[in-house]
C-alpha cells in the first residue's frame, strides 16, 4: 500500500527501486522514464499501469484535492502552476504513460534527488476506485 516508484533502502536511505524497476535520465536531467515491475498488482489482482501513476499524480496535484505535500510537484514541469492555482488544466502537469509499464516525467529542471522524492506518498499509486 503506498509503494512508489522508488522507496528507501532501510540501511542508507538511498532510493531503491519500488513500482518500478529501474529508470533512465536523459542527458540533460530533465526527463526520467520509470520501467514499472511487469508484476505489479493491486489487491484485487488488477495491474498497476504507468496510467495509474499519471491519473495518481494529476490527483495530487488538483486544488480540489488540497493535499498535503503537493509542494513535492513543484520540480516536475507545470506542476507548480496547478499546485498554487494558476492554472487548471490538470493535462500541464508533464507526465505521460507512453506504454503500460513506461512512465515519463519531465522536470522543469535537473534535480538530482528526484528518484527520493518519488519514494514519498504523496507520489505513490492510488486506485482510481
Amino acid at each position: 500500500l503506498f509503494e512508489g516508484l522508488t522507496r528507501f533502502n532501510p540501511t542508507n536511505a538511498l532510493p531503491i527501486p519500488g513500482l518500478a524497476h529501474r529508470w533512465d535520465i536523459s542527458p540533460d536531467g530533465r526527463t526520467y522514464t520509470f520501467h514499472l515491475r511487469t508484476n505489479a498488482a493491486w489487491s484485487t489482482g488488477e495491474p498497476i499501469t504507468a496510467a495509474d501513476f499519471v491519473w495518481s499524480w494529476r490527483r495530487a496535484v488538483a486544488p480540489e484535492t488540497a493535499a498535503d505535500y503537493s509542494g513535492f510537484f513543484y520540480y516536475v514541469k507545470g506542476g507548480r502552476a496547478l499546485v498554487d492555482g494558476t492554472s487548471t488544466n490538470l493535462s500541464d502537469l508533464a507526465v505521460s504513460a507512453p506504454g503500460p509499464h513506461t512512465f515519463v516525467v519531465e522536470l522543469e529542471n535537473p534535480t538530482l534527488f528526484f528518484p527520493d522524492l518519488c519514494a514519498m506518498r504523496i507520489m505513490a499509486v492510488i486506485p482510481r476506485w
